[in-house]
């Protein structure tokens, strides 16, 4: 990491390095934090990840370009991995001020980063909201049990039929569907209940396995 700064800072002449070296820059040190994990020192270099996103301040510092959503995906990522909900509330609101949109992975920090069932339900109905957004194999997975726990199976539904609908390889769709079954199974309802409510969303999923 220390030799890709240096490469950074050394890049003087007026010229712009590409927006590759940000991100690559960005990934080395979320990567550098998440396989030493020590604290404080982890803390320092999220930190200097995320002033990175501010506007001009790559720039200024290395001569690097304005940050793209890769760059702001990557220091989500590691900051909701770090369960960081501070520095994750922080990078959307720099991302929507910068006037990036968000795409699925976006979303998919928020989901890892989401302390509750609650907030998890509220980030995937901004998914749904969301025109054009097709969630993926991650999404699903954290959607799963929030979603089928509130006994919002259409919605749920609604998240698998898109995922199946796009260019997904076959054994991620029925491993999807197959995930979807076993959450239901172990929603805590009355058999005659889990019965009744959940043999048309059950149907529909072995149909796609």
């Amino acid at each position: 990491m220390q030799k890709l700064s240096h490469a950074c800072k050394i890049n003087g002449k007026g010229q712009t390095l590409d927006i590759v070296a940000l991100n690559t820059y960005l990934a080395a040190i979320c990567d550098t934090m998440k396989s030493r994990n020590e604290g404080e020192k982890d803390v320092e270099l999220m930190r200097e990840a995320m002033d990175l996103l501010y506007p001009g301040v790559a720039m200024d510092k290395y001569s690097l370009p304005v940050p793209d959503v890769m760059s702001f995906n990557t220091v989500l990522n590691a900051a909701a991995e770090m369960k960081n909900e501070t520095l994750v509330n922080e990078a959307i609101r720099l991302m929507k001020k910068q006037g990036l949109a968000a795409d699925i992975v976006t979303y998919n920090a928020m989901l890892k980063a989401a302390p509750t069932a609650e907030f998890k339900v509220a980030v995937v109905d901004e998914i749904l909201d969301k025109e054009g957004l097709v969630a993926d194999r991650y999404t699903i997975e954290m959607a799963l049990m929030p979603l089928t726990e509130e006994g919002r199976i259409a919605d749920l539904l609604d998240l698998l039929h898109g995922f199946s609908s796009s260019d997904q390889p076959e054994h991620s769709v029925q491993n999807a569907f197959s995930t979807f079954l076993l959450a239901l199974i172990k929603v805590r309802h009355s058999f005659y209940g889990f019965v009744y409510c959940m043999c048309e969303p059950i149907h529909f999923a072995l149909c796609m396995l």
